[in-house]
């Protein structure tokens, strides 16, 4: 069989004119660009736990993490807080269409005074401090007062 049934190109396919090519643009080089790649994005994740009273009762919430290791620790910090036993966590985008389709709110904090959930990413610490630091978080001003009177003032009287 010859060669002339196929298409012949005279055109150099050498690459030069590829962007990102180094020196190709002012200030951006192919390094800018692995830069920019290698920033890590922030994905859902769904975390699945149950309450240590309630054992029938799965719940779920979401947040953003950045990868593994910071959805890892925002679990675990989830859970050294509200005592709460972890069933799973993974990418929302890897949980199926149950979960796509489903809204889930986002992961939530417990205020320690009156035990409300809210879902402020900064709680308001308490930040006493005597023979050690009280490590409590509340949904609102309003409930840091009444456990800084209850727990700090009228305790020590």
């Amino acid at each position: 069989m010859d060669d002339t049934g196929l298409p012949f190109h005279e055109e150099d396919h050498n690459n030069d004119d590829f962007p990102g090519k180094r020196g190709g643009e002012k200030g951006e080089g192919q390094e800018g660009i692995v830069r920019e790649l290698d920033a890590p994005m922030e994905e859902k994740w769904i975390v699945a736990y149950i309450r240590s009273d309630a054992l029938k009762n799965i719940n779920y919430r979401q947040f953003y993490a950045a990868g593994f290791y910071e959805a890892y620790d925002r679990v675990m910090t989830f859970i050294e807080k509200t005592g709460y036993r972890i069933l799973w966590y993974k990418e929302k985008r890897k949980c199926g269409l149950y979960f796509a389709r489903k809204e889930i709110p986002f992961l939530e904090f417990v205020c320690t005074f009156c035990n409300n959930e809210f879902n402020d990413i900064e709680p308001i610490k308490c930040g006493f401090e005597n023979k050690n630091t009280c490590v409590s978080e509340f949904c609102s001003l309003n409930c840091k007062q009444e456990h800084f009177y209850y727990v700090h003032i009228k305790r020590d009287r």
